[in-house]
């Protein structure tokens, strides 16, 4: 059962990617240090601030298409026409995309650093 083991209780991801990192996370974690604090840092920051995280929930991820699912129907040619629609339609929105990003990390930078530039 899923909300009886660690990835049940901790996950609160609202994309199948997210869902996917997490888990994969789980499975295989970090060993560097560096790396285990740099991760942290970012997780701590959306931890506590709760406004952040809402804001790119409803403006940013729920506007994501399954981009892993998408690639790898392309990858495999087994991509519909509705496939290759979708994916156009989110590059076309990815510089909204992003300057929603800009704007709703503010001086954020260590995530800035990490998923804009």
């Amino acid at each position: 059962n899923q909300g009886q083991n660690l990835y049940g209780l901790l996950n609160r991801c609202k994309t199948p990617m997210g869902s996917r990192k997490l888990l994969q996370w789980l499975k295989q974690p970090l060993l560097d240090l560096e790396a285990i604090n740099g991760r942290h840092d970012i997780v701590q920051i959306f931890y506590e601030d709760e406004n952040l995280c809402k804001e790119l929930r409803t403006k940013c991820l729920r506007r994501i298409p399954d981009l892993e699912r998408l690639s790898k129907k392309v990858q495999r040619n087994r991509a519909s026409l509705q496939d290759c629609v979708v994916i156009y339609q989110f590059i076309q929105r990815l510089p909204e995309i992003s300057d929603t990003l800009k704007n709703s990390l503010g001086d954020q930078k260590l995530i800035s650093e990490k998923f804009i530039e």
